[in-house]
């Protein structure tokens, strides 16, 4: 307890404490796998009160010892290179890295910055891939959209409305055709880009994958 108090007392500082005790969790009482939980997220020890908190009404109350000693098998987990690695492939600040033990600290940050080029690398192929989806879109439903408003400024036409009123109404219309050939004369130039981009984001993933699985981190 008392190793567990000095390295994570404060972390709930950082970020916020979150419990996910339910009803059940609570009256199952495995106060264990709750402190494991939370030490291999680094969440920080605070979390525990939120639990106790979370469990009040449900008339439990928390095993501190289990609690303990799960948390610091977590937290033991989380301080080396799978740990780092989860943590990066998450995506996850390590702002908080420095609680590990100095001697830990170097296999659980080459684990994280395998994880986090793994994250960085899905995220360039996603981005690439909403651009491509994106022009795609625009190519597929623009025609679609311009007869649209081509139909409902000919119904403008035969309302009886004000002259001014159609014009003003029509003229809208007219604006919003205008744009969405823009956007079409726009993703006819760059989809082809696009599609470029996503290939080759994908095929640094790919390389990198397949470099982890040669080269595994942990």
């Amino acid at each position: 307890m008392t190793r567990i108090l000095s390295l994570i007392l404060c972390t709930c500082l950082l970020t916020a404490c979150e419990t996910t005790m339910s009803k059940d969790d609570c009256q199952r009482g495995d106060w264990y796998a709750a402190g494991y939980e939370d030490g291999i997220d680094n969440a920080g020890y605070g979390n525990l009160e939120a639990r106790a908190k979370a469990c009040e009404k449900h008339g439990a109350s928390p095993d501190n010892a289990r609690y303990a000693e799960g948390y610091d098998a977590g937290f033991d987990a989380y301080c080396s290179p799978k740990g780092g690695y989860d943590q990066g492939v998450k995506g996850r600040s390590i702002d908080r890295s420095d609680v590990c033990p100095i001697d830990r600290r170097p296999e659980f940050l080459a684990g994280y910055q395998a994880g986090r080029e793994l994250h960085n690398l899905r995220e360039a192929v996603s981005s690439a891939r909403s651009r491509v989806d994106g022009y795609a879109h625009t190519l597929d439903y623009g025609p679609g959209q311009i007869r649209d408003k081509k139909r409902e400024i000919e119904k403008i036409k035969d309302k009886d409305i004000s002259d001014e009123r159609k014009k003003e109404r029509i003229d809208k219309l007219y604006d919003e055709i205008e744009d969405i050939h823009d956007d079409i004369d726009r993703a006819h130039h760059n989809i082809r880009d696009a599609e470029r981009d996503l290939g080759r984001a994908e095929v640094r993933l790919e390389e990198y994958e397949r470099y982890l699985r040669n080269n595994p981190p942990y």
